[in-house]
C-alpha cells in the first residue's frame, strides 16, 4: 500500500514544475514565433495597477491648419514646417490632369491584413474620386488567399518577406516588404471579385520584376490565348512587364530564376489605396527595404500618400519608455521622406487594445506610452499624425466593438474584424476629406 507521503509526491512535484515555469515566463518578454504573436506573462498583473503618474499627456501643438476641428472628428494633425500632407491633397485637387491615378500606401501588421480597413477605404475614396483599379498585390504571399476583393493562384513560387529574415535577401525586397524567387517556372494568376463597389475591369496590369532575372514574360488576359511581351528596364532596381485591358482576370507566365515584386492592377485616373500588410511586423523592419528600390517605385509608379499603421506588437505591459522605439521608426521617416520627396507621411497610431488589469479588462499598460511615442516620432520626423485610439473612442472602445452586436472586433481584445475595419475606414476617410476641404479652402485662387 502507498504511504501519504509517496502519494503526495506526484502532484507536489508537478505543482512545483509548473510555479518554475510561470516564474521563468514571467521574465520572459513578448515576442513573436512564426508570425503570431506570444504575450509575455505577468504574475502580478492581478495585484498591480499602473501609477497615474506614468500616464503620458498627449502633445497640442499648432499644426499646419487653419480652421478648427469639427466636433466628434479627429483630425489629421500635420507637423510638417512646409508642405507634407499638401502633396497628397494637391494630386487630390489635381487628379484628372497628372496622367494616373492617385496612390496611396497603407503599411500595417495583422491589423489591416486580408485588406482590412483599405478594402473600406478604398471604396470610399473611390466613390468620391473615381475608381483608380484594386492597385499592388503580391505574388505568392499567403497573406492573399484573406482578401476578398481577388482570386489569387500562383506555382513555382518561393516567398520571402521581412520576417523571415534567415530566409529574407534583403537587396531583393519590395515596397510591400515581399518578394517571390521562382524556383521553377512559375505562374501567377489574379481574378477579380466584385464583393465591392469599383471592382471592376481594370485599364492595365504591371508586373514589377527585378532587372535580369528575365527579360520576357507571357500574359493572358480574361482567359484568352497568351502572349510574350518584353520587360523593360527602365530604373537600375526595378523593370516592368506592362499590359493593358480592359480585363478583369490576369496571367503572368515567367521563368525560372526570376525574382518578381507584384503586380499593379489600376486605371488610368482615379484613386487606388495598396494594402501592405506584414504580420507581426513592428515597423522598424521597413527600413530594410533598399532606398533604391523605393526611388526606383517614385519613379515607375510614384505614391501621393504612405500611411504608416503600426504599434499592436510593441506595447506590452513591462515596457513605459518608447522613445528608442520612436527613434528607429523616425529613421523609416526619414527613409521614405529621402526616397520620395513629394509624397506626404501619415503616422497612424496604436489603436486601444485591452488586457487584464487590477483583474479587469482595462486599456492595456504600454498603449498609451507608446501611443505618445508615436506623436512625439510624428513631430521629430515632421509629418502628420492620426489618432487612431481617440478616433475610435478611446479607452475600451475595442471592448465596446468586441461586444457589440453584430460584433466589429474579436474577443482578444486587439483586432477588429471586417465590420469594425469598414467602421475605422469611414472615420479615417472623413478626416481625410475634411483635411482636403481645408486645403482646397486655403489654397483657393
Amino acid at each position: 500500500m502507498q504511504s501519504p507521503r509517496s502519494s503526495l509526491r506526484r502532484p507536489v512535484s508537478f505543482l512545483l514544475a509548473v510555479v518554475a515555469v510561470c516564474v521563468v515566463l514571467h521574465f520572459v518578454p513578448g515576442f513573436n514565433l512564426w508570425g503570431y504573436e506570444v504575450k509575455p506573462v505577468d504574475l502580478l498583473a492581478d495585484l498591480t495597477t499602473p501609477s497615474e503618474s506614468e500616464e503620458p499627456t498627449l502633445k497640442k501643438v499648432a499644426t499646419v491648419r487653419a480652421d478648427s476641428c469639427p466636433p466628434g472628428m479627429t483630425c489629421i494633425e500635420d507637423y510638417a514646417t512646409t508642405v507634407n500632407m499638401g502633396h497628397f491633397y494637391e494630386a487630390l485637387r489635381c487628379k484628372d490632369s497628372i496622367g494616373r491615378p492617385v496612390r496611396i500606401a497603407y503599411y500595417g501588421d495583422s491589423f489591416i491584413e486580408g485588406d482590412i480597413i483599405t478594402d473600406a477605404l478604398r471604396e470610399m475614396l473611390q466613390d468620391r474620386f473615381g475608381a483608380g483599379g484594386l492597385g499592388y498585390v503580391d505574388v505568392a504571399s499567403e497573406m492573399i488567399e484573406l482578401r476578398p476583393t481577388i482570386a489569387h493562384q500562383a506555382d513555382g513560387w518561393v516567398d520571402a518577406n521581412i520576417m523571415k529574415k534567415q530566409e529574407c535577401n534583403t537587396a531583393n525586397l519590395s515596397m510591400s516588404g515581399h518578394y517571390a524567387e521562382a524556383r521553377t517556372k512559375a505562374f501567377v494568376d489574379y481574378r477579380l471579385q466584385p464583393v465591392r463597389r469599383h471592382i471592376g475591369p481594370f485599364e492595365q496590369a504591371t508586373l514589377f520584376v527585378k532587372p535580369a532575372s528575365c527579360s520576357q514574360v507571357s500574359v493572358a488576359r480574361d482567359g484568352g490565348p497568351a502572349e510574350s511581351i518584353a520587360v523593360t528596364q527602365s530604373t537600375t532596381a526595378v523593370a516592368t512587364a506592362t499590359v493593358s485591358g480592359p480585363m478583369s482576370r490576369v496571367r503572368f507566365d515567367v521563368p525560372s530564376g526570376t525574382i518578381a515584386y507584384g503586380v499593379a492592377l489600376e486605371n488610368h485616373r482615379g484613386i487606388v489605396v495598396d494594402n501592405f500588410s506584414i504580420r507581426g511586423c513592428s515597423g522598424t523592419p521597413l527600413n530594410s527595404i533598399p532606398e533604391s528600390h523605393l526611388q526606383a517605385i517614385n519613379t515607375l509608379r510614384p505614391y501621393d500618400l504612405v500611411i504608416i499603421h503600426f504599434g499592436l506588437n510593441v506595447a506590452n505591459k513591462k515596457q513605459k519608455n518608447y522613445s528608442g522605439y520612436a527613434s528607429h521608426m523616425k529613421e523609416v521617416i526619414d527613409r521614405f521622406k529621402r526616397s520620395m520627396p513629394h509624397t506626404a507621411l501619415l503616422v497612424v497610431s496604436i489603436s486601444d487594445r485591452e488586457d487584464k488589469v487590477g483583474g479587469k479588462l482595462e486599456t492595456a499598460p504600454g498603449v498609451m506610452q507608446l501611443l505618445a511615442a508615436q506623436q512625439q516620432m510624428a513631430i521629430d520626423g515632421g509629418v502628420a499624425f492620426w489618432n487612431l485610439f481617440e478616433a475610435m473612442g478611446g479607452a475600451g472602445s475595442i471592448k465596446e466593438m468586441a461586444d457589440r452586436k453584430p460584433a466589429e472586433a474579436r474577443k482578444d481584445y486587439t483586432h477588429i474584424n471586417r465590420r469594425g475595419g469598414d467602421r475605422i475606414a469611414d472615420i479615417l476617410c472623413r478626416s481625410l476629406l475634411h483635411g482636403f476641404e481645408s486645403y482646397k479652402k486655403n489654397n483657393e485662387q
